[in-house]
């Protein structure tokens, strides 16, 4: 896995056989996400590194195991919108400051209304 700064903020390198099926935007402080997990009552805040209309890349405090579909909340403070989407936890990777890089793929394509309000 390979490193590098963009902007401020730290991403994955894609390499070898990862292939993405659609262009991955990076996101701003502008767009705010809450996981839901089964066993916490409130939800965790998590920063979104990336996200496109198959998926999304995230940066948490704690460790999620892949395969697991959870409910994220993401709202987008400049155009007051905001959705909430399954996502299905495909890979987790350790970030160089103690907490997890984790991709999720949507459990379904963004509507045009979500890109729009999200990208």
């Amino acid at each position: 896995m390979i490193w590098k700064v963009a902007g401020s903020s730290w991403v994955r390198r894609p390499h070898g056989s990862e292939r993405r099926k659609s262009v991955r935007f990076p996101c701003s402080l502008r767009l705010t996400a809450r996981m839901e997990l089964d066993d916490r009552k409130d939800p965790e805040w998590v920063m979104v590194q990336n996200i496109s209309a198959d998926g999304i890349g995230l940066v948490l405090r704690t460790r999620i195991d892949p395969d697991q579909v959870v409910n994220i909340s993401l709202t987008h403070l400049t155009r007051e919108f905001h959705c909430r989407l399954p996502i299905r936890i495909v890979s987790v990777d350790p970030h160089p400051f103690g907490h997890y890089v984790v991709g999720g793929s949507f459990t379904r394509k963004l509507t045009k209304k979500e890109a729009a309000g999200l990208l």
